[in-house]
């Protein structure tokens, strides 16, 4: 069976899935999660081993990502920034010590 064609019905070859279940097609292995995430494959091992980023697992060591916990996950850590904001400073908060290197002892 070449031509990539599984099997052979009427004449037609079938599909590549014969049925849908939702959520299922669309999801991602490793290397295509981690493109969405902007991150290195192994970075995203580790948070799905800390589980930050959850997935399902395909047999003994395949894992698929779901895009929508993708989306979940950087919502979850999405950080608005703020212009930074000092804080007014206070006289009594400079603490001088002085040293005297080399004067007279005694």
């Amino acid at each position: 069976m070449r031509n990539n064609q599984r099997h052979v019905a009427n004449g037609e070859p079938a599909k590549q899935f014969d049925f849908v279940i939702p959520g299922i097609s669309s999801l991602l292995n490793e290397r295509q999660a981690a493109r969405v995430l902007g991150v290195s494959p192994r970075t995203l091992w580790g948070l799905a081993a800390r589980g930050e980023v959850p997935f399902v697992r395909v047999g003994k060591t395949a894992k698929r990502y779901d895009p929508n916990d993708l989306r979940a996950y950087c919502e979850r850590n999405r950080v608005i920034s703020t212009p930074a904001v000092s804080a007014p400073q206070d006289p009594a908060d400079n603490h001088f010590i002085h040293v005297n290197h080399g004067g007279h002892h005694g």
